[in-house]
């Protein structure tokens, strides 16, 4: 018997387990397994990510909240390197690196209106509503449409950045309703937002 546990951040759902399963996509199946967007194996100080369909992926925005939320650790260790984590009360926030490379930001007017099948890269359909604050949607890689993204709001803050478009710290809205708060201060950026557990169990 292997022990997981589930947690919710922004809307998407993840299985964290201390070892790693031999089928993800079971058990990240919502129909035959416990459903997860993703599935997090913390060896040690490192943290390991895979997509909805078992596939590996370098690194997790609100994956990495939860991983430190779920160790209380304040240094964690990703495929894109150390991360920071600082705790709030029901939440935390993490240190990240530039994204950018896995991810593609297209401003559009409606990213209500946009849908497609995954692709090879993420994608991140953003409208700007203020100078703080984005209206966006964010289809993943080997997911699809997601109800947030964390490294795909600090990709379209860093873009947004670039073009002088948005200030140094943003609300990003999505779609689904859920909110991510990310800063870039002194090089740094953040990414803030809640973390829930929502319970624990065992698999065979």
């Amino acid at each position: 018997m292997r022990s997981f546990a589930k947690y919710v951040a922004a809307g998407n759902d993840f299985i964290v387990c201390e070892q790693l399963p031999a089928n993800i996509a079971l058990l990240c199946d919502r129909r035959q397994g416990i459903g997860a967007d993703g599935l997090i194996w913390l060896e040690n100080d490192q943290v390991h990510f895979f997509n909805q369909d078992g596939s590996r992926a370098s690194c997790c925005g609100n994956g990495l909240r939860v991983a430190g939320i779920h160790t209380q650790k304040t240094l964690l260790h990703t495929d894109l390197g150390a991360h920071k984590i600082e705790f709030f009360q029901d939440e935390c926030r993490v240190s990240y690196p530039d994204p950018r490379n896995f991810h593609r930001v297209d401003m559009v007017e409606d990213p209500y209106s946009i849908h497609h099948e995954p692709e090879l890269i993420n994608r991140n359909y953003v409208k700007v509503l203020s100078k703080d604050h984005v209206l966006m949607k964010t289809i993943e890689r080997g997911v699809g449409e997601t109800p947030s993204c964390g490294s795909g709001a600090i990709s379209t803050l860093l873009t947004l950045l670039e073009l002088d478009k948005i200030s140094p710290k943003m609300v990003a809205q999505f779609t689904s309703g859920q909110k991510l708060w990310v800063e870039h201060v002194m090089g740094t950026t953040w990414l803030k937002g809640a973390v829930r557990h929502v319970f624990s169990g065992f698999v065979a």
